[in-house]
């Protein structure tokens, strides 16, 4: 038995959910929803492909976390202690 490949509208949605890593859960205003630009001018995408751009969704690699992490330990790092000297700078400035 073949393993049915997604349609464009399922992988469409599976983006608009945020299952892929380069997205947040909000739907996208397409103009053309997936797929629909190749079935238009007469060659849909073939199962292969749709197969190829489903593999390609999945849940946010630990490696993309573990940066947005980073980032946020760096803001936090240097706003609070300068957070701090502003605070002490116009106290003893009173």
């Amino acid at each position: 038995m073949a393993d049915k490949a997604p349609t464009g509208a399922q992988i469409e949605a599976s983006i608009d959910q945020g299952r892929a890593a380069d997205k947040v859960d909000h739907p996208d205003p397409a103009a053309a929803p997936l797929a629909t630009d190749a079935e238009a001018a007469g060659a849909p995408p073939t199962r292969q492909e749709l197969r190829m751009a489903a593999r390609r969704i999945g849940p946010r690699p630990m490696a993309a976390l573990s940066d947005d992490i980073k980032g946020l330990v760096a803001y936090v790092a240097i706003t609070v202690p300068l957070s701090i000297v502003i605070l002490l700078v116009v106290g003893l400035s009173r």
